[in-house]
C-alpha cells in the first residue's frame, strides 16, 4: 500500500479447469488446491508445457521442488530462488513463478514473495486445509503458529483471487483414495464420522496388496520348486 488506502477485500473465484487453463494461458494468476491424488502437479505441469514465458519452478523443500521438473526446467527451493533471482531484481516482468507445498512456505517467505503480485504471474499450488504447516514459523522473531493459509488476504492478492479446486481423486486405487479423502476437513465426497472411519481402516487392503487372496505355499515347500530335502544350487559364473 502506497497511498494510504487499504486492499480491496475480495472473496476466491472459482474456475473449472478448461477456464482454469484459458486464464492461466492468458497470463492470468492462479490458486490450484486439492487433495493429494487430484492431480495438482499434473495439471500445473501441463500448463507450464504450453507456456511460452521464462517459468520459475519453486518449492518450499527440494523434494517438493524436484517434482515440479519439466524437461529440462529444473525445480529450486524459494530460498535458492530469493538467493539467487528475486532479492537481485533478476526476475523478468512477466515471468511465471510457480509454488508448490504452499502450506509449508513460511510468512517471512511470503512476504519476500509479495512484491510480485501485478508484476509477475503466479501459480501457487497445495492443499493447506489439510497439511502441515510451516515448521519453526515466525515474523520479527516471534513464533508463529501453523495456520491454513488458504484464505489468506495475502494468498489471494498473489493469485489474482482466482483459485481451481480439484476434487476428483485420480490416483490407480481408488479405495485408498476414498479412505484417505474421508479424513479431509475440505468438504470433499467422501466425509464421514470418525467412528466410520476407524470401522473402516481393517476392511481396506494394503496398497498394492495384490497376493493377499492367494494360497501360500504348503509348508516345507521352496520357491524354487524343490521341498525341504532339495539340493543346494552351486554358485557359478552366472549370476542367480
Amino acid at each position: 500500500v502506497t497511498d494510504g488506502t487499504l486492499p480491496e477485500l475480495r472473496g476466491w473465484s472459482d474456475l473449472d479447469e478448461e477456464a482454469a487453463r484459458r486464464h492461466v494461458l492468458a497470463g492470468g494468476s492462479i490458486f490450484v488446491s486439492g487433495l493429494p491424488g487430484t492431480a495438482k502437479s499434473t495439471t500445473v505441469r501441463s500448463w507450464v508445457q504450453e507456456l511460452d514465458k521464462r517459468v520459475f519452478l519453486c518449492g518450499p523443500t527440494h523434494v517438493s521442488s524436484r517434482n515440479l521438473t519439466v524437461g529440462d526446467n529444473q525445480g529450486m527451493t524459494l530460498q535458492r530462488f530469493w538467493n539467487r533471482y528475486l532479492k537481485h531484481g533478476s526476475v523478468p516482468q512477466g515471468a511465471v513463478i510457480v509454488i508448490d507445498e504452499c502450506s509449508q512456505v513460511g510468512t517471512r517467505t511470503w512476504h519476500q514473495l509479495a512484491p510480485l503480485a501485478g508484476y509477475a504471474q503466479l501459480i501457487v499450488l497445495g492443499n493447506p486445509e489439510d497439511q502441515l504447516g510451516s515448521v519453526a514459523d515466525s515474523w520479527k522473531d516471534v513464533p508463529l503458529e501453523a495456520q491454513d493459509i488458504s484464505e489468506s488476504q495475502l494468498l489471494r492478492s498473489l493469485c489474482g483471487y482466482t483459485r481451481l479446486r480439484l476434487t476428483i481423486g485420480r490416483r490407480s486405487c481408488q479405495a485408498l483414495w476414498n479412505l484417505y479423502s474421508s479424513f479431509s476437513t475440505i468438504g470433499c465426497n467422501y466425509c464421514l464420522p470418525l467412528s466410520e472411519m476407524v470401522a473402516m481402516v481393517p476392511k481396506r487392503p494394503a496398497y498394492g496388496d495384490v497376493n493377499r487372496n492367494k494360497p501360500r505355499p504348503a509348508k516345507g515347500h521352496h520357491r524354487n520348486g524343490g521341498g525341504p530335502e532339495a539340493p543346494r544350487r552351486e554358485a557359478s559364473g552366472d549370476l542367480i
